[in-house]
């Protein structure tokens, strides 16, 4: 059964800190950017817009969470190595995929 048969409530992170506090389950997409996570996010959840999808690698600049009324979370992290951004941003993605990973608290897989 897909997910996407039931409306998912959507939440962009810039930090850590600002994750909602909860007790669900999280499945989280990570890997190079212009791979495809979104498309598999979306195809997952049976939307054809849900997470945003590009040509340009980057496009992902935040966790992005998609929480499905049955009881979970995906989680969308920023793509890494292709996406042509500053050294600075690049660094701060670095930072936000390592804080979510060692904080999350239900983290039941980590897709690449």
């Amino acid at each position: 059964m897909k997910s996407g048969q039931k409306k998912l409530n959507t939440l962009a992170a810039t930090r850590h800190r600002k994750m909602p506090d909860h007790d669900k389950p999280e499945f989280c997409f990570i890997g190079r950017s212009n791979v495809g996570k979104p498309s598999l996010l979306n195809y997952l959840c049976g939307q054809n817009a849900l997470a945003k999808t590009s040509k340009k690698p980057g496009k992902t600049q935040n966790i992005n969470l998609f929480y499905n009324a049955e009881g979970y979370y995906f989680v969308d992290l920023p793509g890494y190595g292709y996406a042509s951004k500053s050294k600075s941003e690049r660094v701060r993605w670095k930072k936000l995929i390592y804080n979510y990973l060692e904080k999350a608290k239900i983290l039941l897989s980590a897709l690449f």
